[in-house]
């Protein structure tokens, strides 16, 4: 999380013009990739805008990759985190 602020990361807040969306989620995931690549545990997790999940959801990468997105999205998308399963 501090180099999530270090690195200035916004919080990722939906936008109902899809072009803004886009631009919002782009910027955001940039960012967010140059981070989890510093550590073993998430650095295959987000690559090349492809997002590969967990095998295990209890894993401590799977759990801190969690709390970092939770932390930087807003309300809207911490609800949909919050449908999926595990």
């Amino acid at each position: 999380m501090k180099l999530a602020d270090d690195y200035k990361i916004s919080e990722l807040k939906f936008d109902v013009q899809a072009s803004k969306h886009r631009q919002n989620y782009f910027t955001w995931s940039s960012k967010l990739q140059s981070i989890l690549a510093m550590f073993s545990q998430t650095a295959s997790v987000f690559k090349n805008q492809k997002i590969t999940s967990f095998q295990d959801p209890e894993d401590i990468g799977n759990k801190a990759l969690y709390l970092l997105i939770a932390s930087r999205v807003d309300e809207y998308f911490q609800r949909l985190i919050r449908t999926v399963e595990g």
